[in-house]
């Protein structure tokens, strides 16, 4: 299974994004930039997720998801409320709650892996 994972387009070309729909099993989007690919949602309604960011409005699109993968329970998030800026005990103990093996986020504008008491 291959998953691309974005965030944070804030208006920035979306191709890569439609590049990958087409090249990948799923599309993960993580908030900030949603309502230019929202149309996605429509396109590709089995392979595109998403969470709601900070500069993404208020309406009902969740700020968190959880979704299994083949057993594998990962959390989608934009980051902004674990306040991932700042360190990741928040967001840590929040995927603990959520029993959730993966965590992905976006908010920070930079890539980052780690792992944390078995929590990638």
């Amino acid at each position: 299974m291959r998953i691309a994972v974005f965030s944070d387009l804030h208006g920035g070309s979306e191709e890569q994004l439609k590049t990958a729909l087409a090249e990948y099993d799923y599309v993960v989007f993580l908030g900030d930039g949603l309502m230019q690919i929202r149309h996605f949602e429509y396109e590709y309604p089995e392979k595109f997720l998403f969470v709601r960011g900070n500069c993404d409005g208020y309406d009902e699109t969740p700020l968190r998801r959880i979704i299994d993968f083949d057993g594998v329970r990962v959390m989608l998030t934009h980051g902004h409320e674990e306040r991932v800026k700042y360190g990741l005990m928040t967001i840590l103990g929040v995927a603990k709650k959520e029993d959730v093996h993966i965590v992905l986020f976006g908010h920070t504008h930079r890539p980052e892996v780690a792992e944390i008491d078995g929590i990638l």
